[in-house]
C-alpha cells in the first residue's frame, strides 16, 4: 500500500500521497490524507492509517531546531515518537526489539526517512520515497531534474501507480515552506 514521495528545493520540502487503503488483494481510496504538516514538520506516512492518525493528531513533537537536524532526529524526535506510540498502544516490542512503522519527515529544508526499527535515514539525493512504489517513485525523480517540484512530486506519484497496484488517485501534494530562508 501507498505511495509518499518527498523533494527538496529552494529550501522547502515538497510532499505527495496517494489515496490507497489496502488489505491483501482488496484497495479501497481513503479521505484521510496520508501526509500532514504539524509544529515545523511535514510527515508522509506508509505501514498503517493508526500510525498516521497518531504521527497527525496525538504525538507531542518537540520544536524543530534551527540547525542540527540529524542529531534532533535521533535524539529529540524519536523518542518523541517512541514515547507517543507507546502511549497510543502502536509500538510493538518482540524479543526486547520495539518496531513502528514507517514514515519520511521534512524539517528545516532536509528529508528524513524513518524506517520500522526507528532508525533515521537521510538520502544524499535531494528526494525520497517509501511505499510499495518506492522504486518508481524513485526513477520518475531521477528522471525529472530541473522539471518545476510540484510537476516532478505529481509526475512520480502518477508513475508509481501506474505500476503498483497498491497506489490509487486522488493524489494530494503539500509544500512545508523554509521559514529561515
Amino acid at each position: 500500500m501507498t505511495i509518499i514521495v518527498a523533494l527538496k528545493h529552494d529550501g522547502d520540502v515538497y510532499m505527495g500521497c496517494d489515496s490507497a487503503g489496502t488489505r491483501g488483494l482488496s484497495v479501497r481510496v481513503r479521505k484521510d490524507p496520508k501526509i500532514a504538516i504539524r509544529n515545523g514538520f511535514i510527515i508522509g506516512f506508509t505501514s498503517s492509517f493508526r500510525m498516521g492518525q497518531l504521527l497527525h493528531h496525538e504525538i507531542d513533537y518537540p520544536d524543530p531546531p534551527k540547525i542540527g537536524h540529524y542529531r534532533f532526529m535521533v535524539k529529540k524526535f524519536i523518542p518523541a515518537i517512541r514515547t507517543g506510540f507507546e502511549e497510543h498502544g502502536f509500538s510493538i516490542k518482540n524479543q526486547n526489539k520495539e518496531s513502528g512503522g514507517e514514515f519520511l519527515v521534512g524539517m528545516g529544508g532536509k528529508i528524513f526517512h524513518i524506517f520500522s526499527d526507528f532508525q533515521v535515514g537521510e538520502n544524499v539525493l535531494d528526494f525520497s520515497a517509501c511505499g510499495c512504489g518506492d522504486e518508481y517513485a524513485t526513477g520518475s525523480l531521477a528522471s525529472t531534474v530541473g522539471d518545476e517540484p510540484r510537476s516532478r512530486v505529481l509526475m512520480a506519484l502518477k508513475v508509481a501507480g501506474e505500476f503498483s497496484n497498491g497506489i490509487r488517485p486522488p493524489y494530494r501534494i503539500k509544500v512545508l515552506k523554509n521559514e529561515s530562508k
